[in-house]
């Protein structure tokens, strides 16, 4: 509660969390992403999710992620040496998934001002890389 600072409510993982963001322009809106490869965006109104994404299957924990500041429909996640992009406007199906690092990577963060760009930093030897949506280019 704004005006009291008081919690208003505690969602339950079901994995250790490791990235909340809150959405660009919806401030009732939330993503948690879950180590175990579960990405939730949440309506802190009626404190329901309204999807659940998964990175299952990638070889890895979800290590962090970041929703898109130039287009409020795609987010995207890091998971082992993996990166998973989503458009929540086609659906809950990665619109891509990559190998970003052979050695695993540990941040993902979109481009604020491009919308189909965004980094990733991977392991040692600490190095990080510039994607393009759509591109197998670096």
């Amino acid at each position: 509660d704004v005006s009291t600072g008081q919690c208003i409510t505690r969602l339950p993982l079901s994995s250790y969390g490791m990235a909340v963001r809150w959405h660009p322009s919806e401030p009732f809106k939330l993503m948690v992403a879950e180590r175990q490869g579960t990405v939730s965006i949440y309506d802190l109104v009626s404190c329901q999710p309204i999807m659940t994404l998964s990175t299952l299957g990638a070889a890895g924990a979800l290590v962090d992620a970041d929703w898109s500041p130039v287009n409020n429909n795609l987010f995207g996640a890091v998971a082992g040496n993996h990166s998973f992009v989503w458009n929540t406007a086609l659906g809950s199906e990665p619109q891509e998934s990559r190998v970003v690092h052979n050695d695993g990577a540990v941040k993902f963060r979109w481009c604020r001002s491009a919308e189909q760009q965004f980094a990733t930093l991977g392991y040692p030897p600490y190095h990080f890389k510039v994607h393009i949506t759509g591109s197998q280019k670096v």
